[in-house]
């Protein structure tokens, strides 16, 4: 069975080569800025770092049989589901990674599929989660010109770590509209809701400190804040955190608005104990309230929650047990409208 799987993705990667390559995909939207948050769950290589407490799990000898074929398998699915996203004549501009385990899989990313014709560098440094996962940024060299990048580090008032939160400033090279783009993956909920919740707290008030001083510097601010938050859109407390609003009716170019407000009960990005929650989230500024976000939820990204009811992300592991699906999340889409 696993060897017709993989003839099967290899043929998908075949068909998408030559659709791609006749499409021009290097190429950029000239209709929009599209930009993907896409928590892609445990993105490890198959390399025992001796430098990072948890991931010899992640390996041929580890408990989750992390080889060679499974670890090609991850990146196939990857790029199935950015091209996806992307649609059939381009690729995404821009697309903001979470858990992802350093440089290596991102250059193999690029390197062992047709994610690698699209014209893409990438932005990424090593934080220091406990957990050896990293936010990254892919950008098209053909869509925009990078001005700056940072990786802001989170000082908790503790012993805990976290992921950075990666900063790009660039330009569009279509519309010469100068946009700052936030990656975040914030701290989960692991060990409880009440004893993490300082360290998301933490994350906003670092992440709105860097916000504030773009808005102090711009008239006319084009900001966008995105990622896996770990706390839902329904309960609050990110918008809360990142005094962000939710009422688009009279719009200050200078406030974040939270555009995946407009998806609850509608999709939902991840699944707990069969209630599906947006967890992963897009804020613009006000200059950008006309964008559109939405959760690319493809049939072939879901599977039926059996336990539960409907459908839930096609994970790649439940617990220890090997699935062979993309992620137990759904990418997040932000298009931001050229103007004509």
């Amino acid at each position: 069975m696993r060897k017709y799987q993989f003839l099967l993705l290899v043929l998908f990667v075949f068909v998408c080569e030559n659709i791609y390559s006749q499409n021009n995909i290097w190429k950029p939207n000239p209709d929009a800025l599209k930009i993907v948050f896409y928590n892609v769950e445990n993105l490890f290589d198959t390399i025992d770092n001796p430098d990072v407490v948890g991931d010899e799990e992640f390996t041929p000898e580890g408990v989750k049989y992390w080889g060679t074929w499974r670890y090609n398998n991850k990146l196939i699915k990857i790029w199935k589901a950015i091209a996806a996203v992307g649609g059939r004549y381009y690729l995404p501009d821009i697309i903001c990674f979470s858990e992802v385990e350093n440089a290596l899989v991102l250059k193999d990313l690029l390197c062992k599929t047709p994610l690698g014709q699209g014209d893409y560098s990438f932005f990424h440094r090593e934080s220091l989660s406990y957990r050896g996962i990293d936010v990254a940024i892919l950008y098209k060299l053909s869509a925009v010109e990078i001005i700056d990048t940072l990786a802001i580090r989170i000082n908790f008032d503790d012993d805990y770590h976290s992921r950075d939160i990666l900063y790009l400033r660039c330009v569009s090279k279509i519309s010469s509209d100068t946009v700052s783009i936030f990656a975040n993956h914030w701290p989960s909920k692991y060990g409880g809701l009440a004893e993490t919740e300082r360290h998301r707290e933490k994350a906003a008030s670092t992440l709105r400190r860097v916000v504030d001083s773009v808005f102090a510097l711009e008239n006319e601010p084009k900001i966008v804040c995105g990622g896996d938050f770990n706390s839902g859109v329904a309960e609050g407390r990110v918008d809360v955190y990142m005094h962000a609003e939710k009422d688009f009716s009279s719009v200050d170019l200078h406030k974040l608005y939270n555009l995946t407000s407009r998806l609850v009960g509608k999709k939902f990005s991840y699944k707990f104990h069969g209630v599906g929650e947006i967890l992963d989230q897009v804020f613009v500024s006000g200059s950008l309230i006309n964008s559109t976000v939405d959760i690319a939820d493809f049939a072939f990204l879901l599977e039926p929650d059996l336990k539960y009811v409907g459908k839930k992300p096609f994970r790649t592991y439940l617990g220890y047990k090997y699935l062979g699906g993309f992620s137990d999340h759904l990418p997040v889409v932000l298009s931001i409208p050229f103007k004509k």
